[in-house]
């Protein structure tokens, strides 16, 4: 039941992380001859993550309820937890975000995803020792 939870708990959080960059934390808006700021690609990143992370833990579930295959959801697990460093990595050093520490990428988006992908990295943590056999 334990397992259950947390992959309803790691869905949650990947559809956060998925609607963070251009929902409840946007990026910077269009520039006004149109273009994006690096921002934005950053924005497209995580949102790819997002919806990665919401298949991962899709198949978790299906694994939990239906296949039961034991080394299955370790090794979704394992992947996840890449994927969140990856998620972390993105606004921080792969892409970044605008150089002006006051622009809304800065101050709302860069740490709603870090705050986010964190709770994911330790939500895969727990669901390995809630999976661990005695």
């Amino acid at each position: 039941m334990k397992k259950y939870i947390v992959g309803m708990l790691i869905i949650i959080i990947g559809l956060l992380v998925l609607f963070a960059p251009f929902g409840y934390a946007h990026v910077c808006f269009p520039k006004a001859d149109g273009g994006f700021m690096k921002c934005h690609w950053t924005g497209e990143v995580v949102k790819a993550l997002g919806v990665l992370i919401v298949i991962i833990a899709a198949v978790m579930l299906f694994n939990a309820f239906v296949l039961k295959k034991e080394g299955l959801g370790l090794g979704l697990v394992t992947a996840n937890i890449a994927i969140g460093v990856f998620t972390m990595l993105t606004p921080l050093h792969i892409i970044g975000t605008c150089p002006n520490p006051m622009m809304h990428c800065n101050v709302a988006t860069k740490p709603a995803i870090l705050l986010v992908s964190g709770i994911f990295i330790v939500a895969n943590i727990i669901y390995i020792f809630l999976n661990k056999k005695n």
